[in-house]
């Protein structure tokens, strides 16, 4: 997960078929790597905090079970996208 955008990004929240996971802040320009393993198919949902405080929700790529490879999310204020590579 990378934060492009000039500011901070708060409560960002990644859920995913079976799981979900968390982290309180990125500053911008820093990085944030977790590893997931799906356990089942369908979208990430990706939410967080712009440094207004709006809360902003996207769709993210699809997911299979037992995917692997590497995703990487671009975080912005205004928008989010995410793309998968096996």
């Amino acid at each position: 997960m990378i934060n492009t955008s000039p500011d901070k990004i708060s409560n960002i929240i990644i859920d995913y078929p079976s799981a979900t996971f968390g982290i309180r802040a990125l500053a911008a320009g820093k990085t944030f790597q977790y590893t997931i393993k799906p356990t089942e198919s369908g979208d990430l949902k990706i939410e967080f905090t712009d440094a207004q405080g709006k809360i902003r929700r996207f769709p993210g790529p699809a997911v299979h079970k037992d995917d692997e490879g590497t995703m990487e999310i671009r975080l912005r204020q205004d928008a989010a996208s995410g793309e998968f590579r096996l």
